[in-house]
């Protein structure tokens, strides 16, 4: 476990480091025109699959506590239709500091402020006692310039989280079509240092209706006090506010 994190921690201060010694240029993306931005008004949602490491970052607190720094890593999928207002994840996350492995399936359906949850093996449903809601508005992008990933060139954004303003310095590195490859969290508050890497994976930009049908299962869901939204999905959710 040691050695891995070590590998993790190399990863992440090496990206950084060629990362903020990069020349930039500016980004081709112009944000400031709604259809020219990644977030303009032709955004539906998306679907994407992801891989999280975190060392120290901070991350929001769950039911709108305070941010919080966490090591952990977690994979999962998500898929996001922003105007119906709907959301589906599937993840598995190891808290490496409350020494915890959380996996399952959540359904956040923004209409009727309802979230879901069923863990892996599918044996119950829970639904959250308390009133989930989905963001309504695009998130604040501000270019940054532009950069590389090996041979593919990227625009370097800088995207906004009100629940974590202060606490951290955050980008996302998108292609020219306006796929993200890389969301990347970097600490303020530097005690102790904390950096933190989402890589995404076949990203579509579209929600995938298949994944908010609710199993049968739910029809008898037993409540449950809070939300079980992973630390990656409601970092996205966030940027959303």
């Amino acid at each position: 476990m040691k050695l891995l994190f070590s590998l993790i921690l190399i990863f992440t201060i090496a990206f950084n480091v060629a990362y903020s010694t990069k020349s930039f240029k500016p980004s081709s993306i112009n944000i400031n025109k709604e259809s020219e931005s990644c977030f303009g008004e032709s955004f539906v949602g998306f679907t994407s699959t992801y891989i999280t490491n975190s060392i120290n970052a901070f991350f929001p607190g769950n039911n709108g506590q305070a941010p919080e720094q966490h090591v952990f890593y977690e994979s999962g999928t998500i898929s996001y239709d922003f105007q119906n207002q709907l959301f589906y994840s599937s993840f598995v996350e190891n808290d490496i500091k409350a020494n915890t492995t959380s996996y399952g399936y959540t359904w956040i359906y923004g209409k009727n402020n309802t979230e879901y949850y069923v863990p892996k093996d599918g044996s119950i449903c829970y639904i959250v006692d308390q009133e989930a809601s989905l963001p309504s508005q695009l998130p604040v992008l501000t270019p940054a310039g532009s950069s590389e990933i090996g041979v593919i060139p990227v625009n370097v954004v800088s995207i906004t989280d009100p629940k974590t303003a202060g606490y951290t310095a955050e980008t996302i590195l998108f292609t020219s079509d306006c796929t993200p490859m890389i969301y990347s969290v970097s600490n303020l508050v530097y005690q102790p240092t904390g950096d933190a890497i989402t890589n995404f994976f076949y990203y579509s930009p579209a929600p995938s209706s298949d994944y908010f049908q609710l199993p049968p299962i739910c029809n008898n869901a037993l409540p449950i006090e809070s939300s079980k939204l992973s630390k990656t999905s409601r970092a996205i959710l966030n940027k959303f506010n």
